[in-house]
């Protein structure tokens, strides 16, 4: 019996434990506005039942790297990893970055 189906996270949204394996590098097809709290949804080609929520800092990244407008993202190919030093106030949660 294969457990891997019993230990992903029931998330509409990758999470940094479905990184805990191997990075994964993956293919932008659409970016929309989120929420408040998490401004940005990113679409995968691979994932497509779940979008990447990027942090602030990661936002950044992209920014830095393909310009400000979201639409230029779409056919990117960005590999993701888990951090798990990333903290959330003071307790270390672990988080998904650009590698």
């Amino acid at each position: 019996m294969d457990l891997t189906r019993s230990i992903e996270p029931n998330s509409s949204q990758v999470n940094a434990d479905d990184l805990i394996a191997s990075d994964r590098t993956v293919t932008i097809t659409g970016v929309e506005a989120g929420s408040t709290e998490q401004p940005v949804f990113v679409h995968l080609q691979e994932i497509p039942d779940r979008t990447w929520r990027p942090s602030k800092s990661m936002r950044r990244v992209l920014v830095a790297a393909w310009g400000p407008e979201a639409s230029n993202y779409v056919g990117r190919r960005v590999t993701l990893t888990r951090n798990p030093e990333i903290t959330f106030g003071r307790e270390k949660v672990g988080g998904i970055e650009v590698a």
